[in-house]
This record gives structure tokens, C-alpha cells and sequence, in this order.
């Protein structure tokens, strides 16, 4: 019995050979899901990143975008850090928030993280030492979908004094100080964040929010400063990434060519408002990989 061809059925052998093909693209995962296995840390040495911040009461003259407001004082060394709360009910068996874990960079510029215990208003010290801080947030908390139950703040080790400089704040938003779980936001809101040793930022978008009540715009500039070690002249200076000019309303920006942004750099959020008091918040979006698998 002779074997039948395609061209004597050409309608049912089309219909397999399309099936065939659909069979064969279905077990391959398209490209453009690279961002979606980025999250998943499925790709090795690749992560997705983002940091947020915000300034309720910006001014009319240049400051950094983080909860308190004011310029960010820049660390030259590493040193200690310590937190403590505005409510009592922040401690290790409080019904507020128990502990937080605290991200940054080491001495050397090494990505570095630990876990403290919180004691209320009383300043808790870091085992680790930290020339920058990135993220701080709620770890573990006393009431079932619970937060912090006042500000939380970090600071520069200070033997308890709670004079060193600020380097991260968690607020809130709902309700007021001692609200019960509608208080904390979870997460410090500071708009910078700092490449690790042997790491490679590329920035994919940003998003900028300005308070177009009565009127207001704000200029708002995204920097980068390299060489954040070198603390003897001559040193890097800052440079402008993106800017935006009376700005207001919601602004996004798809950085196509994804920015690179070299280990041991400074990213940081400025903005100055054309009226005193404006509320401004900041997103940034970006792949961090290990240097060599980049390329650097």
C-alpha cells in the first residue's frame, strides 16, 4: 500500500502541520517575559529592583526627596546604625512593629543586610556597619495585618543620644501615630538608593508624581554621583540622569536604551516646588545584575 502524500489531503495535512508548529512554540516561553524571569530570580546573577520616595513639604529651593525633608547627609565612612520608634508600641513584644531588617552597604561597598530588634524609643544599634543605607523595613510586627505604630527612624549611631544623622524614615498615612494597624506605611520612602561592589544598575522607568493642587509644579532632577568611597579630591561629581522643568501632575519616563549605572554609585531624587509645601513622590525602576554578567 503505497504512503499518502500531502498534496493528496493538502487541507487535513495543513491543519497537522500547523498543529505540529503551535505544539512546538507553546513549549518555548517568548522573550519579551525576560523582565517576568528577572523577578523570579530565575536568571542567575539578575534581579528587578525599584525604590520609592516621598517629600510632603517640598520648598522653593532645591532639597532631597526623603520623608524629612532637607538635604541627605552623605556618609564618608562607615559607621554603626541604630533605630528607634515615637511609640511605645514598637518593641520586640509590642503590638506595633517587633523588628526591621535594614539593606545598605558595607565598609568596602558590599551589599550587606541584618535583622534589629526594635525597644520603642529607646535607640537599638546595628551588628554590621554601613557606609550607605538603601532599604529599611517591617520585618516582623505584633498584630495580625499590622505595621509600625509611630515613625520609625534610622540613624548614625550616637550612644544612644539620637544625635546622629538621619538616614532612613518610616512614616505613615493612615490615621495618626498610635492608630492601631492603619497606621505605618511598612517601608522607608527615602528617593535614593546606591550600587553595590560589583554590581550594575540599568534604569527601565521612572515615575514622578507632583501635587498639582493649587496650581503647584516643582522642577524635579534624577543624579548620579560615581566613586561613592572616594572622599579626598579629586572626586566625582554629580550629573544630571533626567530633569523635568515646572513639572505637574503624574511624569513617566522609559528609559529605552536602559541607563547604566556603574557599582559604588550614588542614585538620588532632587526637587525644588514653585510654592512652599509641595508634596512630591518618586519611583525608580531598574535591573540589577552581577558586573561581569553585564559586561563591565
Amino acid at each position: 500500500m503505497a504512503l499518502r502524500s500531502s498534496r493528496h489531503f493538502p487541507i487535513r495535512y495543513a491543519i497537522e502541520e500547523e498543529y505540529a508548529a503551535t505544539a512546538l512554540t507553546t513549549l518555548h516561553r517568548p522573550s519579551t517575559s525576560i523582565e517576568l524571569d528577572w523577578a523570579r530570580k530565575l536568571i542567575t546573577g539578575q534581579r528587578a529592583f525599584f525604590f520609592f520616595g516621598f517629600n510632603d513639604a517640598v520648598g522653593q529651593t532645591f532639597e532631597d526627596i526623603h520623608p524629612t525633608g532637607g538635604d541627605i547627609k552623605w556618609q564618608t565612612s562607615a559607621s554603626t546604625v541604630a533605630v528607634s520608634s515615637s511609640d511605645i508600641n514598637d518593641k520586640s513584644d509590642g503590638a506595633g512593629v517587633r523588628s526591621v531588617e535594614i539593606h545598605g552597604l558595607s565598609a568596602t561597598g558590599e551589599d550587606q543586610d541584618e535583622v534589629i530588634l526594635m525597644n520603642a524609643s529607646t535607640e537599638v544599634s546595628s551588628s554590621l556597619s554601613y557606609c550607605r543605607i538603601n532599604k529599611m523595613h517591617n520585618e516582623t510586627v505584633g498584630t495580625y495585618g499590622g505595621s509600625h505604630q509611630g515613625d520609625i527612624t534610622l540613624r548614625v549611631s550616637s550612644g544612644g543620644a539620637k544625635s546622629g544623622e538621619i538616614l532612613s524614615v518610616m512614616t505613615g498615612t493612615e490615621g495618626n501615630i498610635n492608630s492601631g494597624v492603619q497606621y505605618g506605611l511598612g517601608e522607608a520612602g527615602n528617593g535614593y538608593w546606591s550600587v553595590p561592589l560589583g554590581k550594575v544598575a540599568y534604569l527601565t522607568n521612572l515615575t514622578v508624581d507632583i501635587d498639582a493642587g493649587a496650581n503647584k509644579t516643582a522642577d524635579v532632577v534624577l543624579y548620579e554621583r560615581e566613586g561613592i568611597l572616594d572622599i579626598t579630591a579629586p572626586m566625582d561629581p554629580r550629573k544630571v540622569l533626567w530633569s523635568t522643568r515646572a513639572g505637574a501632575g503624574e511624569i513617566r519616563k522609559n528609559f529605552e536604551s536602559h541607563l547604566k549605572i556603574k557599582g559604588l554609585t550614588d542614585i538620588f531624587f532632587r526637587a525644588k516646588g514653585s510654592a512652599s509645601s509641595t508634596k512630591i513622590a518618586v519611583d525608580l525602576d531598574f535591573i540589577l545584575l552581577d558586573a561581569n554578567a553585564s559586561g563591565a
